[in-house]
């Protein structure tokens, strides 16, 4: 065996060894380092004890320098001049340690470091209801950016983290929703059965638990839609500003008209006869706001003061249904215009909110 693997070193030395024959080398000498030092040793003192003429200095410096360069490249090897002879037992010793260094490193196996990628760690959908039961109005932000103001007894219902991937809200109530542009995710709100489905646009929705609703659209466009919740069976409406879609899923009316306008009839079931015309509704289309506190008023019965340099130059668009009470239209006409006001039993007195 031995005989055979010192064979396969002279043929390592000469450049013809195989890979096959390489590896093999590198296994048997890293089983047993020390029995290969030894059978080095035992060569070279039989070699010593023998009749050939041992190398001259010349001759042993030319092998070593041929030595480095199989082991270490060709970098150049400056040849030493002068050895001893117990010295080259040592280097042929120190030879064979570098063939097994030389060897492991060129055919040691690579090891293969494997990434194992993270789990993307998904937020939990969280339903989140926002209920407004002050006297004020509710400023609610969302994440998208959108905002919307919340009137008193007013209820919006969402999933959080909210736009990712949809932008859906349940509304009860009345609020105006500014709406952040964002063409691949429509802002959509559902409300007594309808949809209002907007890009970036404000609008308000007023939905009543009577089965009434109103879609009043200030800037933008929007499309209002009936779903089976509804009972309607309707042709997409598409509002442009200035325009008003109102639904009463009772009587089974719906109408589009212009804001402060004359209502236009999309759909008139026939009603009984006997049935007695409907309260008027307070629609105001950019109205100076004198005029509009002037009708709010005298709806209501009420004597409105305002600071002239407060309300000049400002005005109001919107629609109030008869149910509304004065403090839900007054808390609409002042947050739409940074107004604030103080209601006493027969007198409202309207300020400039304070900065």
């Amino acid at each position: 065996m031995m005989q055979e693997l010192h064979h396969i070193v002279e043929k390592f030395w000469a450049g013809t060894a195989t890979e096959a024959e390489k590896q093999r080398l590198l296994r048997q000498f890293m089983q047993d380092e020390q029995a290969w030092e030894n059978s080095l040793h035992s060569d070279y003192d039989q070699n010593l004890q023998s009749d050939e003429k041992p190398l001259t200095d010349r001759q042993s410096s030319v092998i070593l320098a041929r030595l480095h360069r199989q082991i270490l490249g060709e970098a150049v090897i400056r040849p030493v001049s002068t050895f001893r002879q117990n010295w080259l037992a040592w280097a042929a010793a120190a030879m064979l340690v570098l063939i097994g260094g030389w060897l492991f490193y060129q055919y040691k196996p690579t090891t293969t470091t494997t990434v194992v990628a993270k789990p993307e760690i998904r937020q939990p959908w969280r339903l989140t209801h926002k209920t407004n039961t002050s006297h004020s109005v509710m400023n609610v932000m969302l994440a998208d950016g959108s905002t919307l103001k919340l009137q008193p007894g007013s209820r919006v219902s969402y999933y959080e983290p909210f736009g990712k991937p949809s932008r859906n809200i349940s509304l009860t109530g009345d609020a105006l929703f500014t709406v952040a542009k964002d063409p691949n995710h429509p802002f959509e709100v559902l409300a007594n059965g309808f949809t209002t489905t907007a890009l970036g646009t404000q609008f308000w929705v007023r939905a009543r638990e009577s089965g009434q609703l109103s879609v009043e659209l200030l800037e933008g466009r929007v499309v209002v839609r009936a779903t089976p919740e509804s009972g309607l069976s309707l042709a997409d409406a598409y509002l442009t500003p200035g325009q008003a879609f109102t639904a009463d899923r009772t009587t089974k009316q719906v109408r589009i008209r212009r804001i402060g306008e004359a209502r236009t009839s999309i759909r008139r079931p026939p009603t009984a006869p006997s049935a007695p015309p409907p309260v008027a509704w307070l629609r105001f289309n950019k109205e100076p706001l004198m005029n509009v506190l002037a009708e709010v008023g005298k709806r209501y019965n009420v004597q409105i003061e305002a600071n002239p340099a407060d309300v000049q130059g400002l005005s109001f668009s919107g629609t109030f249904i008869p149910s509304d009470s004065l403090r839900v239209v007054l808390e609409a006409v002042c947050s739409m215009n940074n107004l604030s006001f103080k209601q006493d039993a027969d007198k409202v007195i309207i300020r400039k909110s304070p900065e």
